[in-house]
């Protein structure tokens, strides 16, 4: 099992989602953690069957359906969009690696175009003045 570590502001996104639900609002994170419910479901308590059909529906209705690039978003943009952010955050590629359960190598291979960019100002050097 490997460890994940969340952006910060994933705590705030989960205690909007603990708020919709009365039974849950005013529990503090011990009394949470032995709750036996889904996080993500709707205010009636159902939950999702299909992910990836969802998120069709959502992009869809949204009108985000389609990238810049006219390609068709898929739940599996996420994971990219993720990466892409990561880096351009300068992450480094061999922690963004191991927290997203890849190789190094892959990493390079679907994101090596962004790599050099990431770097300009040190593959540039120092500004001379004139």
């Amino acid at each position: 099992m490997r460890e994940s570590i969340a952006r910060r502001a994933v705590r705030r996104y989960l205690k909007r989602i603990q708020d919709r639900f009365p039974d849950l609002k005013d529990l503090n994170a011990e009394e949470l953690s032995k709750v036996d419910e889904y996080v993500f479901r709707a205010r009636d308590g159902l939950t999702v069957k299909d992910w990836h059909g969802a998120f069709e529906i959502l992009m869809e209705e949204s009108g985000l359906h389609k990238d810049r690039h006219g390609d068709r978003r898929t739940l599996y943009s996420l994971r990219h969009t993720y990466a892409t952010f990561a880096l351009t955050n300068r992450i480094d590629i061999h922690v963004l690696a191991r927290q997203m359960g890849t190789s190094i190598g892959m990493i390079e291979k679907h994101y090596s175009h962004l790599i050099p960019s990431l770097a300009a100002e040190q593959l540039a050097g120092k500004r001379m003045k004139y």
